[in-house]
């Protein structure tokens, strides 16, 4: 019985405080506030967004009040100095050392790992511009190390940096003290290939974060999985198929169109920027599969999937949970709150009937006392609209089996019912 009692508390919580996703323009040129293909983003302790504008080969950081300020750059080339004075060339990810307040820079046409200090300090970290050499590769300590084109940047609890060295196929590790080493990949093997350190092969990946348990996911662009790697070097295909494509689900059938870049939670849901698809996606620690937003390219604010990106990119998320997107083509910062669904009206809920529950290919939806029907939106247990009608017979029959969640909107206003699928 007490277990019964608890599954069912379970489901009702599910259903009834579900999330949902909203989409809405943070930052944009519209505004006067200038990008030119936002790129990277990470965001420090009192929920400043710091960003790197690809276009303008600048660093640029954006308040909690959506002010936003130059950091450094401005200019192509690669100058060290104050950030006055300073220049990349087309500066990808970046992350920030808390401890430090450091800020490292994936400055990805100059080859190398930039740094900029609290005081306003830039210099090379590690790496070094080699333009002229395709592919050149080197382990070493500082400016004698060589890295091709890398990407992403995220820092361990130990203020190790772990870079994604995209064209070299490899996740380096650079240590506090400038040393180089890598971990994981092998540049001489483009491919897909599960194993420890060398022995797991990578094509083109370009982001990676790490959970509170020290375990690395890596966005494996090419190979269009997201891998996790353990503290002890293992690399696994955590989610996704190895086929391009657009599909929730379990990790054995999830598909990805151009993973990009990540960003893991306190709770370990890995949210990923799926930049073909132009949509941002959630997986939930078992490797499940959600589309939270977007739907195809385009601009639009809004609902889940009723929002559009133009190919997304970076992608962070402040301590209130909202999460926060570069819109490169449409050259926009986007932030997607959540909100719990409840059940607003019991009055109401009262003079709303559903039936047949449990459904199989539909429902229909019974109103007392003359109410109007408005419109119907049927969710899933992750807060996601998976049928909208105005039609007081909903059509089921697309729908996989398990509980969802409907919202039924009157003229007295709205409330909320939940119907099992068999």
């Amino acid at each position: 019985m007490g277990k019964i009692y608890f599954i069912s508390i379970f489901l009702f919580t599910s259903i009834f405080y579900s999330q949902t996703y909203t989409v809405n323009t943070f930052a944009s040129n519209d505004t006067g506030q200038f990008f030119n293909a936002p790129c990277g983003m990470t965001i420090d302790t009192n929920d400043n967004l710091y960003i790197t504008d690809y276009g303008t080969n600048s660093i640029k950081k954006i308040a909690s009040n959506g002010t936003v300020t130059l950091i450094a750059g401005g200019n192509y080339g690669y100058v060290n100095g104050t950030v006055a004075e300073a220049s990349f060339f087309e500066p990808y990810g970046l992350a920030i050392d808390t401890t430090t307040g450091n800020i490292f820079i994936a400055d990805r046409r100059n080859h190398c790992i930039r740094k900029i200090t609290p005081s306003g300090d830039v210099s090379t970290f590690a790496g070094n511009p080699v333009y002229e050499i395709e592919g050149y590769y080197l382990d070493g300590n500082g400016t004698n190390a060589r890295f091709n084109s890398p990407s992403g940047i995220a820092i361990d609890a130990n203020g190790n940096l772990f870079v994604a060295d995209r064209n070299n196929h490899c996740i380096r590790k650079i240590t506090p003290a400038g040393d180089v080493s890598t971990v994981a990949g092998n540049r001489e093997n483009q491919s897909f290939v599960n194993g420890n350190g060398a022995n797991a092969y990578f094509n083109n990946p370009i982001d990676l974060d790490f959970d509170t348990n020290g375990n690395l996911y890596i966005a494996d662009y090419d190979n269009q999985v997201i891998r996790k790697m353990t503290p002890n070097g293992d690399v696994s295909t955590f989610s996704g198929t190895g086929q391009s494509g657009n599909t929730d689900g379990t990790s054995s059938v999830a598909q990805f169109n151009g993973p990009n870049y990540i960003e893991v939670d306190n709770s370990g849901n890995v949210f990923v920027t799926d930049r073909i698809s132009s949509s941002i996606r959630k997986i939930d620690a078992n490797g499940t599969v959600v589309t939270i937003a977007g739907n195809g390219n385009g601009f639009q604010d809004g609902e889940g999937s009723s929002a559009q990106f133009s190919s997304p990119t970076g992608i962070a998320i402040d301590s209130n949970g909202n999460i926060f997107v570069s819109d490169w083509y449409n050259q926009k910062i986007r932030k997607i709150t959540t909100s719990a669904l409840s059940n607003p009206n019991f009055e109401l809920s009262k003079q709303v009937g559903i039936y047949p529950n449990p459904a199989k290919d539909h429902f229909q939806v019974d109103l007392e006392n003359s109410l109007e029907l408005k419109a119907i939106t049927v969710y899933n247990n992750l807060g996601q609209q998976v049928v909208t009608t105005n039609s007081s017979k909903v059509n089921t029959s697309s729908l996989s089996k398990g509980m969802y969640y409907v919202e039924i909107v009157t003229n007295a206003g709205k409330t909320n019912k939940k119907i099992i699928i068999e």
